[in-house]
């Protein structure tokens, strides 16, 4: 006889071992992975001992008696130029010689100034510059996130065919609809801190958003020309300059990752070295901090993507400012265009929409050639892309950079959900 019972027992545990092993093989969320390590760099704290200047790209001739302000972060190339000049000390460099390229194995390693491309970054691998709170690495607020009077959320995402300069494209739309009576803007001069970020990449809202009056202060200063071809260096009748510095508040501080560079270039546990940092020379004090924690990546259940910038974007030469992808392609649609189309790292992309933010622009001084750089504009940090997948993975383009002089930070990308919620408030 068939002894059902047993044979009912036997059915369930052979359902629940297999019920088991299908849910180990499923993708566990990042948010319930413990945050990882960025073996690959190490993180170097920039304190300031005072308040700290970084010219906009006017000269001050040019300003007609406004005030000159400050470029806040500070610019890549400030950043890397502090960070060749530490490994330089460190190491005893003698730096009319290096200027000259008399130092060959040192500009292998952190870059020659005198030439352009790979050669100028030597291996020197740098991530950021961001700003640190309490230890935490901020990033700015995403554009396609939005906030009305009210402290309402809205969320950009790609509206219906329009004909404009670009073509018959997508271009944004506010959702849900604010209604007339409703001032929409995109959070500017905002942060978030990575557990925030990770939220409105994965379409929720964030809980914490830091204002910049959180985070660091303008001081306004007056200065006095001087006259450089006297040997006492007196006054210039007539010559008065203002000038606006930022001070940080208190817990918060400069943080760019560091690598490339072998482990005797780098800063020594408990090592903390002095620099001018920034215009007027003012002090900071440089030293190593804990490794910094890689950005999570929510999980991605669609084709649909949206890519955020999280450092300022150089464009190519064959790109351009709502484009900067190098290779993007218009593809016609009914006689117009009506996306680009993208391969990055292997990953084939439909470029549907953008939410950009303003230009912004940078110059500086080439030390090497002792002349001032040309000015370039760049794609501001927070900017995003709506996207599409053709084929391949897009997990691979999180924490990927992209443009050109990636050896400075610049062009860091974060993929998220192309998804939208109902308006909430923080």
């Amino acid at each position: 006889m068939v002894n059902y019972k047993k044979q009912n027992k036997r059915k369930q545990k052979q359902s629940a071992k297999q019920v088991q092993a299908k849910s180990s093989s499923i993708q566990t969320p990042s948010a319930a992975l413990p945050p990882m390590k960025n073996t690959d760099q190490s993180q170097w704290i920039f304190e300031p001992i005072d308040s700290l200047f970084f010219r906009e790209t006017r000269p001050f001739n040019q300003v007609a008696g406004a005030e000159l302000g400050s470029v806040f972060p500070p610019p890549a190339r400030t950043i890397a130029g502090a960070v060749r000049g530490i490994i330089g000390e460190r190491v005893g460099v003698d730096w009319e010689k290096y200027r000259k390229g008399d130092v060959p194995d040192l500009s292998k390693k952190i870059g020659d100034p005198r030439y352009g491309g790979e050669a100028e970054f030597g291996k020197l691998q740098l991530t950021g510059p961001y700003l640190l709170k309490d230890g935490q690495r901020l990033y700015p607020v995403p554009q396609h996130l939005l906030q009305d009077e009210e402290e309402k959320n809205y969320w950009l995402k790609p509206g219906e065919p329009l004909v404009c300069d670009l073509g018959n494209i997508k271009l944004p739309v506010v959702e849900p609809e604010p209604g007339k009576e409703k001032k929409v803007k995109p959070l500017l001069n905002a942060w978030v801190d990575a557990k925030n970020l990770r939220k409105i990449l994965n379409g929720e809202t964030p809980t914490k958003i830091y204002r910049a009056a959180e985070l660091f202060a303008r001081e306004t200063r007056i200065g006095i020309g001087l006259d450089k071809e006297r040997v006492r260096r007196t006054t210039e009748e007539g010559l008065l300059y203002q000038t606006s510095h930022v001070r940080l508040c208190e817990g918060v501080v400069l943080g760019v990752g560091v690598g490339g560079i072998s482990e005797d270039l780098q800063l020594g546990d408990g090592e903390t070295r002095h620099i001018r940092f920034g215009g007027e020379g003012r002090m900071a004090a440089i030293s190593l901090g804990s490794t910094a924690s890689l950005l999570q990546m929510p999980v991605i259940e669609d084709q649909k993507i949206v890519l955020v910038l999280l450092t300022p974007l150089l464009v190519p030469k064959d790109g351009n400012f709502f484009m900067p992808f190098a290779g993007a392609t218009a593809v016609k649609h009914d006689g117009a265009d009506a996306w680009w189309e993208v391969e990055l790292y292997g990953v084939k992309l439909k470029i549907i929409s953008a939410a950009l933010g303003k230009p912004q622009r940078e110059g500086g001084w080439n030390l090497a050639q002792n002349k001032p750089r040309a000015l370039r504009s760049l794609v501001p940090a927070g900017s995003v892309w709506f996207c599409e997948v053709i084929e391949g993975d897009p997990s691979i383009l999180h924490d990927k950079k992209i443009g050109e002089e990636t050896a400075l930070g610049r062009g860091e990308l974060a993929v998220g959900k192309w998804k939208t919620t109902k308006p909430g408030r923080f």
